[in-house]
C-alpha cells in the first residue's frame, strides 16, 4: 500500500504506529526528488487504504512519530524539536494515485482580481492553489485578459495536484472560459507569446500509469492549437517557459548526472536549438529553477546542483546564454548569499531581476542584475 506522490519519488519511511483509540494507521518519512526530501505523513484507514498523505517540513526527514491516548500525533523532525501534528483534513486520496479528478468536482469563483481577489474554490473540500498567472495585452472584446493556473490537491498544499486547470478572466473580474489540463502534475511551465497563445506543461507522473509529458499551445481563448509528445531524449521533464514573443522556450529538472537543458521551439513546437548545461561539480542531481528572455532574445537561466544529503544546501548559478542556444555568455554563482531558496526570474526594458525565499522562507529578497547577467549590489527585503 506505499503511496508515491510521483512515481520517481524517493519515497523513504521511518517509522509506523498506530491510533489506539481509531486503529488508523501513520507512517513518517520522507518524500520527493532525490536531494530534495520533505518531511511527510502518511495516513491509512484500518485496512490500509491511504486517507492521505501530507508534507510538513521541506529538508527535513520525520524520523519518530508516537501517539498518547488523545489520539494527539508528535513527530520528531531532523532539524527542529518535536513538533505537533494536526491531520485530518484531506480526505480524498488513494493509493498509488494522484492524479484522478474526482467525479462531479466541479469549482466556484468569487470575488475580484481587485480589492479582496479573485478565489477559487472545489466543490468536494480539496485544497486550491494559484501557482501561475499572466495578463494578455490584448484589450479587445473585454481585455485585457488574466489567465490563472490552479491545482486542485486532496493531499498537502502545494503537493502534486490531483488536478491542474486555467480560467481565463475578463478586465471586469468575470471567468470568460476555464479548462483542464491532463495529467497529475500539470502546470509547472506557463508562458504567453505575443498574440496571446498559451504554452502549458501537462503531465502524468503517477504510481501505475504511464509517464507522459506533452508541451501544450492553446490560442487566447483557451481552444486547443497543436500539442506535442516530450520524449526523454528531448528534454525529459519541463520545469519552466518562456516566449520571446513567436518562440516557446522549455526547460527541465535533469535528475542524476545527466544535463539539464533549455530547448527552444517554434510556433508550431517543433524544436529548433538546444543548449545543454553541465557542471563537473555536482555530487548528485542538476534543475533548471528559472527561466527569463531580454528583448534582445538572450536567455537568463538559474541552474541548480543539488547534493543527495539534504543537509547539503544547493549551489545555483545564474547563466546568460545567447539567443540561439550557442553559448554562455555569462556564468554566476551565486552562492547562497544571492540565492539561499529557489529563485524565480522576470526581464524589464533594462535589468534582470531576481526573487527568491530565505533558507527559513521568513523572507524574501529581490536582487537586480544588468542585462549582461551581472549583478549590480541592489536588493531589498520583504518580511512577513
Amino acid at each position: 500500500y506505499w503511496h508515491h506522490n510521483a512515481a520517481n519519488s524517493a519515497d523513504k519511511p521511518r517509522n509506523i504506529a498506530i491510533n489506539p483509540a481509531t486503529g488508523r494507521i501513520f507512517i513518517v518519512g520522507t518524500s520527493g526528488p532525490g536531494g530534495s526530501p520533505a518531511a511527510t505523513v502518511w495516513h491509512y484507514d484500518q485496512s490500509g487504504a491511504l486517507i492521505f498523505a501530507q508534507t510538513v517540513g521541506a529538508e527535513q526527514d520525520a524520523n519518530g512519530i508516537a501517539i498518547n491516548a488523545a489520539g494527539d500525533k508528535w513527530l520528531a523532525l531532523s532539524s527542529s524539536a518535536p513538533v505537533l501534528f494536526a491531520s485530518g483534513s484531506p480526505a480524498n486520496g488513494s493509493e498509488g494515485s494522484e492524479g484522478a479528478p474526482v467525479p462531479g468536482e466541479s469549482f466556484s469563483f468569487t470575488g475580484t482580481l481587485e480589492g479582496s481577489g479573485a478565489r477559487i474554490a472545489s466543490s468536494n473540500n480539496q485544497q486550491e492553489l494559484a501557482f501561475r498567472l499572466g495578463v494578455s495585452t490584448i484589450s479587445a472584446g473585454g481585455g485585457p485578459f488574466t489567465y490563472v493556473v490552479w491545482m486542485s490537491t486532496s493531499g498537502a498544499l502545494a503537493d502534486s495536484p490531483n488536478q491542474a486547470s486555467i480560467v481565463k478572466y475578463n478586465a471586469a473580474s468575470q471567468v470568460v472560459s476555464s479548462r483542464t489540463l491532463a495529467g497529475n502534475v500539470s502546470g509547472d511551465g506557463f508562458a504567453m507569446d505575443g498574440s496571446a497563445n498559451i504554452y502549458v506543461s501537462e503531465k502524468l507522473n503517477d504510481a501505475g500509469s504511464t509517464l507522459s509529458l506533452n508541451l501544450t499551445k492553446l490560442d487566447k481563448d483557451l481552444n486547443l492549437v497543436a500539442s506535442r509528445a516530450m520524449v526523454t531524449a528531448e528534454i525529459g521533464n519541463i520545469t519552466r517557459l518562456a516566449s520571446d514573443g513567436s518562440n516557446v522556450f522549455a526547460c527541465n529538472d535533469a535528475g542524476g548526472s545527466a544535463a539539464p537543458k533549455i530547448v527552444k521551439y517554434d510556433a508550431n513546437l517543433v524544436p529548433v536549438s538546444t543548449f545543454a548545461y553541465t557542471n563537473s561539480n555536482t555530487p548528485h542531481s542538476q534543475n533548471c529553477d528559472s527561466l527569463a528572455l531580454n528583448p534582445s532574445g538572450e536567455v537568463y537561466a538559474v541552474f541548480s546542483s543539488t547534493d543527495s544529503n539534504p543537509n547539503v544546501l544547493p549551489t545555483r548559478r545564474l547563466l546568460t546564454i545567447s539567443a540561439a542556444l550557442s553559448t554562455a555568455l555569462q556564468d554566476l554563482d551565486l552562492g547562497q548569499t544571492l540565492a539561499p531558496g529557489q529563485p524565480a526570474l522576470a526581464f524589464n526594458a533594462l535589468y534582470l531581476f531576481m526573487v527568491a525565499a530565505s533558507t527559513s522562507a521568513d523572507a524574501m529578497y529581490v536582487r537586480k542584475f544588468t542585462s549582461g547577467g551581472g549583478y549590480m549590489g541592489f536588493s531589498t527585503t520583504f518580511t512577513a
